[in-house]
C-alpha cells in the first residue's frame, strides 16, 4: 500500500526542526514499521524540495514532487486581507492545481493520503476527492476549528485524527464518529535518564522557562507582566523564553516592557536553540502561557524531566496538565493570576517535586510515541 503525506509547514530552516506538528511528524516516520508493507511518499514543491532531503529522504521516504502554484506557497492571511487574491485563488488556482494533484494520485498509484495538519489537508484535500483517495487530516490546534474552511476539510477527511482530547471536545458531533484521539508523543526513551535529583541551594535563583516561538497566539507578554509582579516578592528568579521571534511587533511590546520596568536582568531571550535539555535540565518551573494550542509538546518534554507546568486554561493544555495535581492552569489573559500560581511554586518545593513526578507518570503512560504510532498507523490503515 502507498501512503502519500503533506506537511504545509515543512521547509528547510534548523537541523534540527522543533516545529510541533513537523517534529511530531518526522517522530512517527522514525518509528513507523519498517517491517511492513507500506510505502511512504512525501509530497514535495518549490519551497520544501531541501527540507525533504534533508530531514525525510534519510528516512525511508520516497518522493512525490509537484510544482506548486506561487500562490499556494503564502500563507493564508495574505487571502483575508486581500478579497481578489482570495478569489482568484479560490476560482482559478485552486481548482486546475486539484486537478493535477488527482492526476499525479492516480499516476503514481497512492491508495491513501494524510495532511500532517489542516492547511495541508485543505491545499490537497479537493484532489483526493476527486481521485477517490481516502484522506486522514491530524488536527493538531484548537485555532481556526470553527472557520468554514475548516469544516469543509473536516466534511471531505475520510479520517481524522486529534492529538488531544481537548481537541477532540470541539469537534462538531458530525466530526466526532470519523476521529480518533491519538495523544501528542514523543519518543521517552531519549529522556530515561532525565530526572530532577539535585537539591537546590537557597542561593541559586529559580529558573522558569517558556520554549515556544515568540508570537500572538503564544501569549509570552502575559508571561513577562507576571514575572514583574513576581520580582516585587521574590527577586532571585531568571526567566528563559525560548523560541525564534516570529512576529516582531510581539518582540517589540515585551521588550518595551522589559525596559520601562528594569526586567533586562531577569528575562533572556535565547534564540532558537537546538538542544533544549540543558535549559529543562536546570529548570524549577515551565510555563505554557499560550492562547491557542493542541498540547504543548514542550509540555511533555518538560514533566520527563518532572519538571512542575503552569499552563493556560485552553482546551489542548487541559489534555495533560490537571490542576493542584501535575501542575497549574490560569486564565490566559489574567497575568497577575499567573504571577499567584508562580509565586505558590517557588514557596513550595514539595509541590514542585510532586507536581513533576506525577506529570512525568502521566507521560509514561499517556504520551509514549511507540506506542502512540501504533496506533496511528492502525487507523489510518483500516
Amino acid at each position: 500500500m502507498k501512503i502519500l503525506i503533506y506537511d504545509a509547514y515543512a521547509k528547510i530552516r534548523h537541523d534540527f526542526p522543533r516545529g510541533g506538528s513537523t517534529r511530531s511528524l518526522i517522530d512517527f516516520l522514525k518509528m513507523r514499521d519498517l517491517n511492513s508493507q507500506q510505502e511512504y511518499y512525501f509530497l514535495t514543491n518549490q519551497m520544501n524540495k531541501k527540507y525533504y532531503l534533508k530531514h525525510i529522504q534519510p528516512l525511508g521516504i520516497k518522493e512525490l514532487y509537484i510544482k506548486f502554484p506561487k500562490a499556494l506557497l503564502k500563507y493564508g492571511k495574505v487571502y483575508e486581507k486581500n478579497l481578489f487574491s482570495k478569489l482568484l485563488l479560490l476560482l482559478f488556482i485552486m481548482p486546475s492545481f486539484n486537478l493535477k494533484v488527482a492526476f499525479y494520485l492516480k499516476k503514481y498509484k497512492i491508495d491513501k493520503v494524510v495532511g500532517n495538519e489542516l492547511r495541508a489537508s485543505l491545499t490537497i484535500g479537493i484532489a483526493t476527492f476527486i481521485a477517490n483517495k481516502e484522506l486522514t487530516t491530524f488536527i493538531r490546534s484548537d485555532y481556526g476549528l470553527t472557520s468554514k474552511m475548516a469544516k469543509i476539510c473536516l466534511g471531505i477527511s475520510s479520517k481524522v485524527i486529534a492529538i488531544s482530547e481537548g481537541i477532540y471536545d470541539l469537534l462538531g458531533e458530525n466530526y466526532k464518529n470519523k476521529t480518533k484521539i491519538i495523544n501528542e508523543s514523543i519518543d521517552i526513551d531519549n529522556f530515561l535518564d532525565e530526572r530532577k535529583t539535585k537539591i537546590k541551594s537557597n542561593d541559586e535563583p529559580i529558573k522558569i522557562v517558556n520554549i515556544a516561538n515568540i508570537s500572538l497566539y503564544k501569549n509570552q507578554i502575559t508571561l513577562v507582566k507576571a514575572i514583574n509582579e513576581v520580582i516585587k516578592d521574590y527577586r532571585n528568579v531568571k526567566l528563559y523564553i525560548i523560541g525564534e521571534n516570529f512576529d516582531n511587533n510581539c518582540k517589540k511590546e515585551m521588550l518595551k516592557f522589559i525596559n520601562d520596568n528594569k526586567l533586562e536582568d531577569y528575562i533572556i531571550f535565547t534564540g532558537f536553540q537546538t538542544d533544549i535539555k540543558k535549559y529543562l535540565s536546570e529548570c524549577d518551573i515551565y510555563v505554557q502561557p499560550s492562547f491557542n494550542e493542541g498540547l504543548g509538546r514542550s509540555i511533555i518534554e518538560a514533566y520527563l524531566f518532572e519538571i512542575p507546568v503552569i499552563g493556560s486554561d485552553i482546551p489542548g493544555i487541559k489534555s495533560i496538565v490537571e490542576n493542584n495535581v501535575n501542575g497549574y492552569l490560569f486564565d490566559s489573559k489574567n497575568y497577575k493570576q499567573l504571577y499567584s500560581r508562580i509565586m505558590e511554586l517557588i514557596i513550595d518545593n514539595d509541590k514542585r517535586l510532586t507536581f513533576g513526578k506525577n506529570g512525568r507518570e502521566l507521560v509514561y503512560e499517556e504520551f509514549n510515541l511507540k506506542k502512540n504510532v501504533k496506533k496511528i498507523e492502525n487507523f489510518i490503515l483500516e
